[in-house]
């Protein structure tokens, strides 16, 4: 119960003690430098002292310098003590951002505080700003862009080249169809730097349109595509049909000479008045197209011969020596070999 007590005194005190102190806010860049100056004349010795925690960090006196073992290990090697006493530290980071009381007694052994409050901005680049915008069509374009900084404490504002009013809100510009030609530049700044980006909104309308007509014809390219298909599968198809379909016999001449026999006196087909004569029959003979694999089946084979039957008729004059014209059948065929 007593340490309770004594820990709220301690708190209650330390309020009214810090409420007491002239306060100094101070704003840095990250990896810059601040100096916590104090101002004040006839100073003895001035504790530093890192808040909430309440540790010191160093004690500075003016005129002297400080060493590395008497500074707090975390800031070993960034501070120094100014002609003053004032506090310098160096390669600030966000870890830094702290509140600083400087606890001052003078030679006349009076006693006053200062706190300083210490903000580690990041610097801003040209990069940092972000340009969002979206397009609205009515027969025009119509914007409405968005300047964007992820980043702290950032304030962004909107204006033109031509000087006139803008139409912005929380970083968000409204351009009308009329005032798409004008160049517009956004501006982000935070208490350690300023920086800006130049727009120009017809760009946007521009690249949007040409986005835009791609989408407009890929329906006929589809239609195209499409169609070309159709008639490459139909020409396909057509082409395995006519394969499986039989082909018409190819039909080849064969000449064939036949001699009438010489036979014994009397007989009907021996004339020995005259001298013996040939007759030339002319035949047709159909042979049907062998297959690629009917030809290698039948590569090794010997040729068959075929047996073509013709008709042969005698001159005239036979019928005057008694002997009547007869059809050769097959009593009497006259054979022909054909190669195939």
């Amino acid at each position: 119960m007593l340490l309770l007590l004594l820990v709220m005194f301690g708190i209650n005190s330390c309020v009214v003690y810090c409420e007491s102190c002239t306060q100094k806010n101070v704003s840095r860049s990250e990896g810059g430098e601040v100096v916590l100056r104090v101002h004040q004349t006839g100073i003895r010795t001035i504790n530093w002292i890192l808040l909430p925690e309440g540790n010191v960090i160093v004690t500075t006196k003016p005129g002297r310098s400080i060493e590395d073992d008497d500074v707090r290990k975390q800031y070993r090697g960034r501070v120094r003590s100014e002609a003053d006493g004032s506090l310098h530290i160096n390669h600030l980071s966000p870890q830094d951002q702290r509140s600083y009381k400087a606890d001052i007694q003078t030679k006349e052994d009076q006693t006053f505080c200062i706190l300083f409050n210490l903000t580690v901005y990041e610097r801003l680049s040209d990069g940092d700003i972000k340009i969002n915008h979206s397009l609205t069509r009515n027969g025009s374009c119509s914007l409405r862009l968005l300047c964007s900084v992820n980043k702290r404490d950032v304030n962004i504002t909107w204006s033109n080249l031509n000087g006139s009013d803008v139409n912005a809100t929380q970083g968000v510009l409204y351009v009308p169809p009329g005032d798409v030609n004008f160049t517009y530049i956004c501006n982000a700044s935070n208490p350690v730097s300023n920086v800006s980006k130049t727009v120009s909104p017809k760009e946007y309308c521009d690249k949007d349109n040409s986005q835009a007509s791609p989408k407009l014809n890929l329906p006929w390219i589809l239609g195209i595509l499409f169609t070309i298909c159709v008639i490459i599968l139909i020409f396909v198809i057509y082409k395995r049909m006519g394969k499986g379909k039989g082909k018409k016999e190819d039909i080849s001449t064969t000449y064939a000479q036949v001699e009438k026999p010489q036979g014994p006196d009397g007989n009907l087909y021996h004339e020995p008045q005259k001298d013996q004569q040939c007759l030339t029959v002319y035949s047709e003979v159909q042979y049907a197209k062998k297959t690629n694999s009917q030809k290698k089946t039948v590569e090794n084979k010997p040729t068959p011969l075929e047996t073509v039957y013709s008709t042969v008729q005698f001159p005239q004059e036979n019928r005057q020596n008694g002997t009547n014209a007869q059809s050769a059948g097959p009593s009497n065929p006259n054979k022909v070999a054909a190669k195939d």
